[in-house]
């Protein structure tokens, strides 16, 4: 099959918004706050902090729909938290229990090394075992 029959690119030439008189967005223009889209209502205001009152007026959620939204995200915020607190808490264990491995590791080879020196009959390495072995005693194989 020839790629001449093929369009050069892969997005749809129909439908979309079309953006010479259309705006970016997939809401009807009926659906969009009447003030412009930095929430500038051309009272001097800033708009900071104005834009969430505005909304929810302007967009008021139904009986049905509010108060079960709004449990909803509460208890999806809770689930959340309570699994990053969980994750954290494993977390912490598993760095606790990677150090105490760590350090009993280090531990078993500083007496396999005093029990090596103890084997070996050279003597300083010898007395430097026995010199440890009386510091802990019942470890070394005599």
């Amino acid at each position: 099959a020839s790629n001449w029959l093929s369009p050069s690119s892969l997005l749809p030439t129909d439908g979309g918004n079309n953006i010479v008189d259309e705006g970016l967005s997939d809401r009807p223009r009926s659906n969009l706050p009447p003030n412009d889209s930095n929430g500038d209502d051309g009272n001097g205001d800033d708009g900071i902090g104005d834009n969430a009152v505005s909304i929810s007026s302007e967009v008021p959620f139904t009986s049905s729909e509010s108060p079960l939204g709004v449990e909803h995200i509460q208890q999806a915020l809770s689930n959340i938290k309570a699994a990053q607190s969980a994750f954290q808490e494993a977390t912490r264990q598993a760095q606790t229990e990677y150090q105490r491995i760590k350090a009993e590791a280090a531990e078993q080879r500083h007496i396999a090394r005093m029990q090596q020196f103890l084997d070996s009959g050279d003597p300083i390495l010898v007395a430097e075992a026995l010199s440890w072995a009386r510091i802990n005693p019942g470890i070394l194989r005599a």
